[in-house]
């Protein structure tokens, strides 16, 4: 969705598919995204009844976006199409994201901006709060440990929008907090069976990838991301996750290639730590390999000698 066609050549990847001479590249800069967040407002994209059918509208294009979620929130602070309410409850959301892309752990100030965002939310809606409200306050409360009361949240998700994709989506991050797998999996299998579009498929995929690779199952994270590889082969950080988990495994050629795809569709932060940890554990290699032809040369003079 939001491509474009850019003239950097990715002809060595197995995936690329050539248009007119040029290739695809993932295009993550504000001014792009503005001019399709108006699209999508001039196209009806936002005029479903009532604040949370914008909600889930909203949640459904930011999950299409491969980009940094910190240009979302750059375009929505600037000129949103939301009403007020949804709009501090979408930009919650978002800083939401960025908070848990610092796992192990979360980032604290991301948080803090949620709280902020939530609270603000909750004053322009007044007494009635709504799913979107209780959706998003699950996700601020439950990064932080508050279980319990992340609980009472997506109960109230489901008591409002009961076996709605949303509050099945919650399920699976209420045990991800808990570290439950088996429940877990559960939860993944029947929010897949309410997610009736692409999007929302890809998302479930990439949240079990990520919450498989941050507790320890590398394996299984790579068995997901190929099958996301499938669905969109395009997307940067599916080829990061791929690479993170080939690292794990300490695979690095394999972690090196998925590197490049992902820095080749778009130039981030984490995908340029990784390829500085990958690059550190050759040098570590190569240094080991040295040192023992060292020793090895060592010896073999003593016993010539």
């Amino acid at each position: 969705m939001f491509n474009r066609l850019g003239s950097l050549s990715i002809s060595w990847l197995p995936w690329a598919k050539k248009s007119t001479g040029r290739w695809l590249q993932v295009d993550s800069g504000t001014e792009a995204l503005q001019r399709w967040w108006a699209a999508q407002r001039a196209g009806g994209k936002f005029a479903a009844v009532g604040d949370n059918g914008r909600f889930y509208t909203f949640l459904d294009l930011a999950h299409q976006y491969r980009g940094e979620p910190a240009t979302i929130v750059t375009v929505l602070e600037k000129a949103p199409p939301l009403d007020q309410a949804t709009a501090a409850l979408a930009i919650a959301y978002l800083h939401t994201l960025l908070a848990y892309r610092h796992r192990p752990g979360y980032d604290e100030m991301m948080l803090t901006q949620a709280e902020a965002w939530l609270r603000k939310g909750k004053d322009a809606l007044g007494q009635e709060l709504s799913v979107a409200y209780h959706f998003v306050a699950a996700r601020v409360v439950g990064w932080q440990g508050g279980i319990k009361e992340a609980e009472k949240h997506i109960a109230a998700v489901e008591t409002l929008a009961p076996n709605s994709f949303f509050a099945q989506m919650l399920r699976v991050e209420l045990y991800a907090w808990q570290t439950d797998m088996q429940q877990m999996i559960y939860a993944y299998r029947q929010a897949m069976k309410v997610a009736l579009t692409t999007t929302r498929k890809v998302h479930m995929r990439h949240m079990l990838g990520q919450y498989l690779t941050w507790f320890g199952y590398p394996e299984l994270a790579l068995n997901i991301y190929r099958e996301l590889k499938e669905l969109k082969p395009y997307d940067p950080w599916l080829w990061h996750y791929m690479s993170l988990n080939h690292l794990r495994q300490h695979r690095l050629r394999l972690a090196a290639h998925c590197n490049q795809n992902s820095l080749s569709l778009q130039d981030f932060a984490a995908a340029r730590g990784l390829q500085k940890q990958i690059q550190a554990e050759w040098r570590q290699r190569v240094v080991t390999f040295l040192g023992g032809v060292a020793i090895l040369g060592g010896l073999l003079l003593l016993v010539s000698s």
